[in-house]
């Protein structure tokens, strides 16, 4: 049904929508991250979940990886849109930056290189599945979303 002819032409009623026809559309003054404030959110999270898992234990295992996994989903789920594919990047490298400030200084390692490198791919090693799986999450959440 259309009111046509009233003295308000620019307005046009239409009561023909049907649930089939909606889609997904996200609120627009939902409040999202931006690009800075998602990577220092996720490299703080990142960063006070090793320091606390390395205080208590002297390694990195399955905390961590619950953090990773868990600032994955957070990034994908606060950023803006256009910033969505930057919520799978930030984590990894995070965590390797995260782990090499500190391993030497509250973890178990010296500062020596080879020490250092060495501690460094064993605590990789120790939480790839969780940052391997992490990414192909958010990036398929990314791709979904964008499309």
């Amino acid at each position: 049904m259309q009111v046509v002819g009233s003295p308000c032409d620019d307005i046009r009623v239409s009561t023909s929508t049907s649930s089939s026809q909606r889609s997904y559309q996200p609120r627009r003054n939902a409040p999202h991250l931006t690009a800075p404030g998602l990577i220092i959110l996720q490299t703080l999270l990142i960063g006070l979940g090793l320091a606390a898992e390395l205080l208590v234990r002297q390694k990195v295992a399955f905390f961590s990886g619950a953090v990773l996994l868990a600032t994955f989903a957070g990034g994908v789920l606060f950023a803006r849109p256009k910033i969505v594919r930057l919520a799978a990047v930030v984590p990894p490298l995070a965590t390797f930056l995260a782990l090499i400030l500190l391993l030497p200084t509250i973890g178990s390692s010296s500062f020596s290189p080879t020490r250092l490198t060495l501690d460094v791919s064993a605590s990789l090693a120790n939480i790839a599945p969780y940052l391997i799986f992490g990414a192909i999450g958010a990036w398929g959440i990314a791709y979904y979303r964008k499309s």
